[in-house]
């Protein structure tokens, strides 16, 4: 005995210690070395996983947010629509028939330009100003949920690392919504006469269909983040009960007693575990 104490000193002769101990004396305010180490348990990896997943999603919808290839034409029709995108369109030779001057446009240009300014009301209708929105509050969405995931990844937030998941996930999906609403929008106006001449000569291009899949990575990144933010709580509790379940009792030690199930903590009826108090 006296032996293992002294190689213990040394460092070569490690003692068993109590792992409910070790999780009691954590919530009680005890900070040692040993227990710093652990902070990371509050990172698990299917969390690491889910904000690698968040962070390809937002490289996804960026991409898809700035790409010109929403909309296009079939190479060989030869007409003088040639691609869309959210914020540029691309024209060739186009004459706006509405339009009473004698004007061509041609080439690719920013859909604010002023080369567009005399048909951005046919260019813009109110469906894609929506689009445009919708992708909008996604990106902005995503990019504050990544922050948040991004900083209790950093442990600056493991304290509350519940309620930022928890807000996180509800980012991440709020962000899904969107998209969803901006993509379905987008393909029930897009082929429509009123709009773009020729609609049966053009196509969704990849830049639509990454939003779509940058969709679907958001939903499955928010419902993961649920599940972390569930987990996360059940596991408080438990510790918590722990540590009730480990509290002294008329002047004693703390010594280990079976932990009470979660169920029978109740605040209305009181239990074996609690003090009870009569009136004097």
């Amino acid at each position: 005995m006296y032996f293992c104490g002294y190689l213990t000193s040394l460092g070569c002769c490690k003692q068993p210690v109590d792992e409910n101990l070790t999780m009691a004396s954590t919530l009680s305010g005890a900070s040692t070395e040993k227990q710093s180490s652990r902070s990371k348990f509050y990172i698990s990896r299917k969390y690491e996983v889910t904000s690698a997943l968040c962070l390809i999603s937002w490289i996804s919808l960026i991409v898809s947010f700035s790409a010109p290839y929403w909309l296009s034409s079939y190479t060989k029709t030869y007409t003088s629509f040639i691609r869309l995108g959210l914020w540029d369109v691309c024209f060739n030779n186009y004459r706006h028939p509405p339009y009473q001057y004698d004007e061509k446009f041609d080439g690719c240009n920013w859909i604010y330009s002023a080369k567009y300014q005399n048909i951005r009301e046919w260019l813009q209708p109110g469906w894609f100003i929506v689009v445009q929105a919708m992708l909008t509050i996604a990106l902005i969405f995503t990019t504050l949920a990544l922050m948040l995931i991004s900083a209790s990844l950093m442990y600056y937030l493991v304290r509350y690392h519940i309620v930022v998941t928890a807000v996180a996930a509800g980012l991440t999906a709020v962000s899904a919504v969107c998209i969803l609403v901006g993509v379905s929008v987008f393909a029930s106006y897009a082929f429509e006469r009123s709009w773009l001449q020729y609609p049966n000569f053009n196509h969704l291009d990849w830049g639509y269909f990454l939003a779509v899949t940058t969709m679907v990575f958001l939903f499955i990144a928010s419902g993961l983040l649920i599940k972390e933010s569930w987990r996360e709580y059940q596991r408080k509790r438990k510790m918590v009960n722990l540590v009730y379940s480990m509290r002294p009792r008329n002047g004693g030690s703390i010594e280990a007693r079976p932990m009470m199930p979660i169920e029978e903590l109740s605040v209305d009826r009181p239990s074996a575990y609690q003090p009870h108090f009569t009136q004097v």
